[in-house]
């Protein structure tokens, strides 16, 4: 039993066994493009020849032709951090991505074609505001009914960069670049502008008649099917095209390709030829792809109508998204075919997903720029929809060798809702329909259109029934077929299909942001009794909802394999149910209370149990929240993440503990620690846990909690620690010294990075603190330094993170400062305390004319702590991240400055040097060289009698984790002081110095 029951009985809907009209055959007015596509891989440029021949299907006569025409595309002045930011959310290195010069196509020749006439020069221009809205002034006016035909001749630059047109590492590609004519109504013409990190595409599909010129060697994925190919001079052929009708037309090309085949075979019988052509590396991951589509397209076909063509193709390319659809085509990242095999699940809902969008987006157009959910919404329901069918709901994405299943896993519906729920913890839901600059960047996307937009399927279903919504949705791809459907039209469907107004449902679910919040209050079970029962329970529920939306849903009753199901709410009067003896009664206040008689005694008790519902709070929805418990091996931060742990219950971990601070707070820093931890996470509320380490950079053993309490924008965190053991080493330090912090903060601006603090933000702290520092080495240079006990502090610290990406920064900058007040106690007694701190680092890739230099990146640093009594021995002026000539025992006092100059030299970039089945692997290393430079001072007077400065170098190792699932760069450097007489320095760490 679904929600439709529920629905059912509150507007007397019964579904009827009937489907949309079909549209009657529109290829005949679809555009018609004749292209003739010529790629140069020694120039890098390529020629499209284009006729294009459209017929005004509108009532209102036009004097112009409008076209999209993307690769006119220039960054925006002031938007590259933007851009930059959403290719780190890729894992991708901006610079290989964004062409700061821009405008690669341009238009050299227009000509109006006549019957019989010569033909005419058009004049054309760009919009000053949508500069990719290419228009052409005709002479004359094209009435309703009348056909024009124009002749195009562009010119494209392809960039040595990744994306939609370009080329990189011998691939060659050319999609959504070629000029499309823009949508065209009464209200004239609609291109729509470019939006570089989604698809804002908006045009009718097209008949595309085409011939591609290419480097003979080289291999060719296009949208359509080979009809002939021709050998010509200069070592190039011609490759002639059948017809085909789409919504856009792709070509790929490169002599790095293998073509590997297969077939499938639709519920109508025909078959259809499938192509991947992919590296012979990627044989793997090729013919995998070849089952997953194979398995998918029946099952789409089913559901939506055949899948049009007699082929289907996908292309390994360097595209920076994982995935991409083109009209009989997609695109697959060269780094999804380097995956670990062991992630095949992912690479299969990755594929089936945009597979889907040979239904949704080309079969059915869209609005890309002002409706993204209506095909990315529907792909991501119909892909899970499948996957659920195919491999059961929330199904791992990795499956580990036998041995090691301990190690952290990402399941499907994690994935699908981690994010999501962090919008939603930031007050930061967003509409599944608006245009695609109001989602801000691509986490508002996915949280709108993705993931609301998923879920308004997902409750339309709920609303009809399976059967009767898969006749709806059957009903609704017939009769769009090559047409646009837009959300008046589906509501239109709906209402036609339902005889009931849907004007509510889309108002709150399409363009609203409120949600729902169903929980189960109190539960009561007991015996049936009476001297006519048979046995039995007696079971009363109270559910409440307490978000904006009441939507009805169901109350489930399980134990073991035994199932019972009742709907609620929103019933006005009590509601009577036959089954169960079951009835649910409005107790006001948006609560109901469901009474039943039950043949078994429940163990738990769900509302909304298959999650059909956009809950602001799954958690509370089961009568027992329960708990994921796992014990690992190896516990690591990776098993603290949104992708790893279960969205919607308390996950607990236990195991030996790796851990390494990614970014220190200058009022309480923390090490690398190595030991056991038991830690409780619940995704977007709160972190607990409780360890005993070893800490590298004292050198001794502690234990210790902390914990975070996740709120709107804030967090509030805290850690105390007490030495157990040590220091040992060569160091000497107070024994049983302990500490505590708590902050709160404000946060303005997150960081993408699974495991960094926000990009910015600021705070506010106190802390207790035992002096933990080792005993300085040579005490009487200290120059009447004094080691303090213990110190209290209170005070404010704020962060701004630009660098980027964050893993290996080719530009950014770095700013920190600290304020803070208290008591330090000294020997003598207690002391007012005042700190204050001030840092600022740049980072920046040398310009191109350095030639064999320009992949080299410049860094550097300057800081200044300072505290008072100015006697106090406060800070070390050696450490890991600041003068690294130093240990932490040989220069301390109250004040101290720091000065870093870095050179990263590239040893080797781009590279793919993977371990453990493409788990791991090395892309960038560089060799690093550093000064550093520093003094610190007690009582004023200089410790150690001189200004250190120590030279060193280093490795710099840029990691991807999972291929692109995160990145990291692992830091090696041993420092000699110059003028300080120490013993060589030597450190290890995640992320660079500073």
């Amino acid at each position: 039993m679904r929600a439709a029951v529920a629905f059912a009985l509150l507007i007397g809907f019964s579904p009827p066994a009937r489907a949309a009209e079909p549209a009657p055959a529109v290829a005949d007015k679809l555009p018609r493009y004749d292209l003739d596509i010529s790629l140069d891989n020694r120039t890098h440029r390529a020629t499209i020849r284009e006729r294009v021949t459209w017929t005004n299907t509108a009532k209102t006569p036009t004097s112009e032709l409008a076209f999209n025409f993307y690769p006119h595309f220039q960054v925006p002045a002031g938007e590259a951090l933007l851009f930059a930011k959403t290719l780190e959310l890729l894992r991708l290195q901006p610079s290989l991505g964004i062409d700061r010069d821009g405008k690669t196509g341009e238009v050299v020749g227009a000509r109006l074609l006549g019957s019989g006439a010569e033909p005419v020069d058009l004049p054309y221009s760009y919009d000053e505001k949508n500069p990719t809205a290419l228009r052409f002034r005709l002479p004359a006016p094209v009435a309703a009914g009348q056909t024009v035909s124009i002749e195009l001749v562009c010119d494209l630059r392809l960039p040595n960069k990744q994306g939609r047109w370009g080329y990189y590492e011998g691939v060659t590609y050319l999609t959504n670049a070629i000029p499309l004519l823009a949508v065209y109504s009464d209200d004239g013409w609609k291109p729509m502008p470019f939006v570089p990190w989604h698809q804002p595409w908006y045009n009718e599909a097209g008949v595309f008649q085409a011939a591609v010129t290419v480097a003979e060697k080289e291999l060719v994925a296009c949208s359509a099917v080979a009809k002939s190919e021709t050998k010509l001079a200069d070592g190039k052929k011609r490759i002639e095209y059948l017809p085909f009708t789409g919504r856009d037309f792709a070509v790929l090309a490169s002599a790095r390709y293998k073509e590997f085949t297969s077939s499938t075979k639709l519920p109508s019988g025909r078959e259809v030829q499938l192509k991947c052509l992919a590296f012979p590396e990627h044989e793997f991951y090729a013919t995998e792809i070849l089952k997953m589509v194979g398995d998918a397209i029946p099952v789409y076909s089913q559901w939506f109508g055949d899948y049009p063509y007699t082929q289907f193709t996908v292309a390994e390319s360097y595209f920076g998204w994982n995935g991409n659809e083109c009209g009989g085509l997609v695109m697959i990242d060269e780094r999804v075919f380097g995956m670990p095999h062991l992630a095949r699940n992912y690479v299969e809902y990755l594929v089936s997903h945009e597979t889907c969008h040979q239904w949704w987006y080309n079969l059915i157009g869209t609005n890309g720029y002002a409706e993204p959910y209506l095909d990315e919404g529907a792909a991501a329901f119909f892909t899970h929809r499948f996957i659920d069918r195919k491999r059961g709901k929330n199904n791992p994405f990795l499956k580990w060798p036998q041995g090691l299943e301990w190690l952290p896993n990402i399941h499907r519906e994690n994935y699908r809702n981690g994010s999501m729920y962090h919008a939603i913890r930031n007050g930061e839901m967003t509409p599944a329909a608006q245009e695609l600059p109001q989602y801000k960047h691509l986490f508002g996307l996915f949280t709108g259109a993705y993931d609301r937009g998923s879920k308004v399927f997902m409750l339309i279903e709920d609303r009809l029934g399976e059967a009767a919504f898969t006749d709806f949705i059957r009903g609704v791809a017939q009769k769009y077929s090559w047409g646009i459907l837009s959300s008046v039209q589906l509501r239109a469907e709906l209402e036609s299909y339902t005889g009931r107004d849907w004007s509510e449902f889309f108002q709150r679910w399409v363009f609203g942001t409120g949600m729902t919040d169903w929980s189960v209050e109190r539960v009561k079970v007991g015996p049936l009794g009476g001297p006519r029962t048979r046995g039995g329970y007696s079971v009363s529920v109270t559910v409440k909802q307490s978000r904006e939306f009441t939507e009805p849903t169901l109350v489930a009753f399980t134990k073991g394999d035994s199932t019972a199901r009742l709907p609620v709410g929103p019933f006005t009067e009590p509601v009577q149910f036959e089954q169960y003896n079951a009835t649910a009664t409005p107790l006001g206040d948006n609560r109901w209370r469901i009474d039943a008689e039950l043949p078994f005694e429940p163990d738990q008790v769900t509302v909304d149990p298959d999650g059909v519902l956009l809950d602001a709070n799954p958690g509370n929805n089961r009568w027992k929240p329960g708990a994921s418990v796992r014990a690992t091996p190896l516990y690591t931060q990776l098993d603290e993440t949104a992708l790893t742990t279960s969205y919607d219950r308390l996950n607990v971990v236990v195991g030996p503990w790796v851990w390494g601070p990614s970014a220190q707070d200058p009022w309480y820093t923390r090490s690398t620690m190595l030991g056991l931890r038991a830690g409780a996470l619940r995704t977007e509320r709160y972190a607990a846990g409780a360890y005993t380490a070893i800490r590298s950079d004292y050198r001794d053993a502690v234990a210790g909690v902390d914990g975070r309490i996740m709120l709107e924008h804030r967090e509030i965190g805290a850690n105390w620690e007490t030495r157990i053991g040590g220091p040992w080493g060569g160091l000497d330090g107070a024994s049983g010294a302990q500490r505590g912090s708590m902050y709160f903060r404000n946060i303005h601006k997150e960081t993408s990075s699974q495991y960094l603090p926000p990009m910015f933000y600021d705070e506010a702290f106190a802390t207790y603190q035992d002096n933990f520092l080792p005993f300085q080495r040579f005490d009487t240079l200290a120059r009447g330094g004094e080691r303090y006990d213990r110190l209290w502090m209170a005070g404010w610290h704020v962060r701004l993170n630009l660098n980027t990406p964050y893993w290996d920064p080719e530009c950014g900058l770095w700013v920190d400062a600290m304020a803070a007040g208290g008591q330090s106690d000294f020997a003598n007694g207690w002391k007012p305390l005042a700190q204050g701190r001030a840092e600022l680092a740049l980072v920046h890739t040398l310009p191109d004319w350095t030639g064999p230099f320009r992949y080299t990146r410049l860094a550097a640093r300057v800081l200044g702590q300072w505290a008072s009594p100015e006697r106090g021995q406060f800070f070390a002026l050696g450490g890991g991240t600041l003068f690294r000539g130093f240990d932490l025992a040989e220069r301390q006092g109250s004040a101290l400055w720091v000065a870093n100059v870095e050179l990263r030299y590239p040893l080797a970039r781009n590279v793919t040097w993977d371990i453990l089945d493409h788990s791991v692997g090395v892309r960038n290393l560089y060799l690093a060289t550093f000064y550093d430079v520093g003094a610190v001072y007690a009582n004023g007077q200089t410790v150690g009698g001189n200004v250190a400065h120590a030279i060193g170098a280093g490795l710099r190792m840029d990691v991807a984790i999972f291929s692109f699932i995160e990145r990291a760069t692992l830091r090696f450097d041993v420092g000699k002081s110059l003028n300080g007489g120490t013993p060589l320095q030597f450190w290890f760490g995640v992320q660079h110095a500073f």
